[in-house]
């Protein structure tokens, strides 16, 4: 079994991830990864952060410099992240998720983290995540930081149909071969689920598709996110 460990570097984040921040996130996960990818996106020197990643990383990419061909991947166009009631772009926030996606068909598993996020403690999550996957669930994730309420009451859930993208696990050929499916759905609209801030994000998106469907994505009750990390 081949899973992907995959997280960014937004500008604010480099600082805590150069100084050890990205191997203490990795190796809290207690999991034999395939490999371990660094998206450097919305950095002022990206060719600085992706030489600087690149002996703690398997592969550095930069999202500005793969955007277009994991769009044209997908059939996709540029604006596939922007809200058409609010006008707003939620490219920066959900590019990466769909370059994991694109770029990612030798793994069987995509575990992304966004930048500032990482497991409140140490803790295997990603075999009884993969379990959950494999007896009909639509992907896993970790307990939501208690402090950080998406819905009422997640911390006692064992599944959800609200998707994060602070930290996700999920199987990578269903979710490629099946994304323009998904990313065409326009109900429910979920716009009171996720910041407006994102646009029309990949979290909504996803969301969307598991309350379209009924799906759930698994909580993994042994690990618990924080976010901020630092």
């Amino acid at each position: 079994m081949k899973v992907l460990f995959s997280t960014n570097c937004y500008y604010r984040d480099f600082s805590y991830l150069f100084k050890g921040g990205f191997e203490y996130k990795y190796l809290l996960n207690a999991y034999p990864f395939a490999a371990r990818w660094m998206i450097v996106n919305n950095m002022p020197n990206p060719n600085a952060a992706q030489k600087a990643f690149g002996t703690m990383s398997d592969e550095v990419l930069i999202a500005e410099e793969v955007a277009d061909r994991a769009l044209h991947h997908f059939g996709f166009t540029p604006d596939i992240f922007v809200d058409p009631e609010t006008q707003v772009d939620g490219w920066k926030y959900s590019i990466d998720s769909l370059i994991e996606l694109a770029f990612g068909k030798q793994f069987d598993y995509i575990c992304h983290y966004c930048g500032d996020v990482s497991l409140y403690k140490k803790g295997d999550w990603i075999t009884p995540g993969i379990k959950k996957i494999e007896e009909g669930y639509a992907g896993a994730r970790p307990k939501l930081p208690r402090y950080e309420m998406q819905v009422e009451g997640e911390q006692e859930k064992t599944e959800t149909d609200v998707f994060s993208d602070h930290v996700y696990l999920i199987p990578w050929k269903p979710y490629h071969d099946y994304l323009k499916e998904i990313f065409t759905l326009k109900e429910p609209k979920c716009d009171d689920v996720h910041v407006a801030y994102g646009g029309e994000s990949f979290e909504r998106k996803m969301t969307r598709y598991l309350k379209h469907t009924g799906q759930k994505l698994a909580i993994i009750q042994n690990v618990e996110e924080i976010h901020p990390c630092y």
